[in-house]
């Protein structure tokens, strides 16, 4: 692990409440050593640069716990038994470093290319996460089944969709009384706006 790899993790992980132990620190790098050997032969992100992938990937991923008042008051969240899916979670985001960060939280993380999903499993297997769920499949579809249909306390995703079409998919995820926290940046009024309109039409508070 690289000096400035650890420094630069400390700092922005800190910036948002958060104390990185020597262990996850380990399996952050070992996270992104392996990212970026597989991108050498399967696309998985156009982000390869050491601090850029801390900053685009790992530290954006472990921006959720601002939605519950910073690393400690996600802790107290966590201290009921949560389970999460990331929808469209790609290369592992925001998944994986949440779950390296929350070890005790239930995590499935969904995608609809297979070779995605055996690298996720990789990972998995490499850095000795438990209760992780590797699944392949459209959210349209996964959302219907049984086991999966409002079973999540919290849905997450940084899938590049219109915020109305990524709500209609990851909603039905949902436990009543849980949370969809979609990650989005920059100029989104617009699709916030469209958003609450069809909120209306699924009746889930």
């Amino acid at each position: 692990m690289t000096e400035s790899f650890c420094r630069q993790m400390r700092q922005e992980a800190g910036d948002q409440g958060i104390v990185l132990d020597d262990r996850q620190l380990e399996q952050l790098y070992l996270y992104y050593e392996m990212l970026s050997e597989t991108n050498k032969v399967m696309n998985l992100t156009a982000i390869t640069e050491e601090s850029e992938v801390v900053t685009k990937h790992f530290s954006d991923s472990l921006s959720l716990v601002r939605a519950f008042g910073g690393g400690d008051g996600f802790g107290k969240y966590l201290e009921k038994g949560v389970s999460l899916i990331d929808v469209g979670t790609g290369a592992g985001f925001p998944g994986i470093p949440l779950k390296i960060l929350f070890s005790g939280m239930r995590v499935t993380l969904l995608d609809s290319l297979n070779k995605r999903v055996k690298f996720l499993q990789d990972v998995c297997n490499k850095l000795e996460l438990k209760e992780v769920m590797c699944i392949h499949g459209r959210a349209e579809d996964i959302g219907r089944q049984e086991e999966h249909r409002e079973a999540y306390n919290l849905c997450v995703s940084r899938a590049v969709a219109n915020l109305a079409t990524l709500s209609e998919y990851c909603v039905p995820f949902v436990k009543i009384g849980g949370c969809f926290v979609p990650y989005k940046s920059g100029e989104i009024e617009e699709e916030l706006e469209q958003s609450k309109k069809q909120s209306l039409c699924w009746g889930k508070d």
